[in-house]
């Protein structure tokens, strides 16, 4: 192995033991996440908590690689990853998941400059959307048909159906929780008006998912009560949608959502005249 090789598997032997201060240790201070959505965490600090999150959810996750490239200063890893499900430390044989995976690492002077990872995060999201039908008074057949269409909602989408979401999502506030509410209705789902979110639940009012809008991703305070109101709340799936204002005004970021971090990055839409348009976004 040559020296960015070898910095490659020290990142991943770190990941695998959880040692989060070792881990951030083996980072340039610009250092970049890129999750399977393309999504972008930066700033030690963010990437601190979120892969303590992650480790938190997901306390037993394990990678293996089984090949390994590399060309000048990126190192690119093949294998497969896994772990469960456990929110609440439960390790549950039924929320197990493993999946192939790939991830590039580009290393700068000994250390890990970027870390992208490619991997289909399917699986965990059927776990999470599955863990309702585990409550009590829960009849399997009653949710998993609509949790299983609900965890699809936002992936993949057509460009009509961006074009749709975007305009949702950029509308006033009093607008765009009318227009929530005809998706519920749509669905045969009714609405609740939180403090934080709008939740959609079903004809017993139990919440099968609760919608977030985040005008300023740079607001934390808005973040934290995103977080404490899914902690707060029983619905078993949670979307945000995420104003990318850098990337073009009306460009938003949909966000697969629990209580201690994000699970994946859905979707993006944009408004017409953003200049972030997908270049598909005629079809549908």
């Amino acid at each position: 192995m040559n020296a960015h090789t070898l910095v490659a598997h020290d990142f991943v032997a770190r990941i695998s033991r959880h040692d989060v201060a070792s881990l951030m240790g083996l980072m340039t201070p610009d250092h970049r996440l890129i999750d399977p959505g393309g999504a972008v965490v930066s700033g030690l600090e963010r990437l601190r908590t979120a892969w303590q999150s992650y480790f938190d959810m997901i306390p037993d996750y394990w990678i293996t690689v089984e090949e390994t490239l590399a060309h000048d200063d990126t190192v690119m890893l093949v294998g497969r990853a896994g772990g469960t499900y456990a929110p609440d430390g439960r390790l549950l044989p039924a929320h197990r998941w493993q999946v192939p995976a790939a991830w590039r690492a580009v290393v700068r002077d000994g250390r890990v400059a970027e870390w992208q990872v490619y991997a289909d995060n399917e699986p965990l999201r059927v776990i999470m959307a599955g863990e309702q039908r585990t409550r009590p008074g829960v009849k399997e057949s009653e949710m998993q048909p609509m949790l299983r269409d609900l965890s699809r909602m936002f992936y993949p989408l057509t460009g009509a159906e961006r074009r749709k979401w975007a305009a949702i999502v950029a509308q006033p506030e009093r607008e765009y929780v009318s227009a929530l509410e005809r998706e519920a209705l749509a669905r045969g789902l009714q609405q609740r008006a939180l403090d934080t979110a709008v939740a959609w639940v079903d004809r017993e009012g139990r919440p099968l998912m609760l919608l977030f809008r985040i005008a300023d991703p740079g607001d934390l305070a808005a973040v934290r009560r995103l977080y404490d109101t899914i902690a707060a709340h029983e619905a078993p799936l949670a979307y945000a949608f995420v104003h990318q204002r850098p990337d073009g005004e009306g460009t938003w970021d949909i966000f697969h959502m629990s209580k201690l971090t994000y699970l994946a990055h859905c979707n993006r839409v944009s408004g017409p005249g953003t200049g972030a348009e997908r270049p598909d976004d005629s079809d549908g």
